[in-house]
């Protein structure tokens, strides 16, 4: 059995916790607050509680290290997402390239999505969804 966890925190009573999870707005972190105040009465009957709270021992220890940090350590984050297929300085040719309107060599009258698509696989190799190109140039380029 893993060592249990000290709880260096002691400024938030577990009423006060109760308080704090009372005026939340985030879900998960008034639910992990209210955990917490659960486990503010000591380390015996720990598992009790947690089990009441409905979260595991492990989860709970680590609740306890993440309150450390204070409640901004108790909310939910967003996930940070793809990574951009283009870089910026590929972003500006593409805008560059809008601006300038297509040359005969490109075999189009006027830049659809479709063409530019086309043209940022020829030209960079990365392959985007026309929908893809379509919000890269609403935002990037007024066109």
């Amino acid at each position: 059995m893993a060592a249990a966890i000290a709880i260096t925190r002691l400024d938030l009573s577990a009423s006060e916790l109760r308080a704090a999870a009372g005026k939340e707005k985030n879900g998960g972190a008034a639910r992990r607050m209210l955990a917490l105040a659960l486990c503010w009465k000591g380390p015996t009957g720990r598992p009790r509680r947690t089990r009441a709270a409905g979260i595991g021992g492990r989860c709970a220890t680590g609740f306890i290290a993440t309150i450390r940090t204070g409640f901004a350590g108790l909310r939910n984050r967003a996930p940070p997402g793809a990574q951009a297929k283009l870089t910026e300085a590929q972003k500006a040719e593409l805008a560059r390239l809008v601006e300038a309107r297509p040359r005969p060599r490109h075999g189009v009258v006027r830049w659809r999505r479709v063409d530019l698509r086309e043209e940022l696989k020829r030209r960079f190799g990365v392959e985007l969804h026309e929908r893809s190109v379509g919000r890269i140039t609403a935002v990037d380029v007024s066109i």
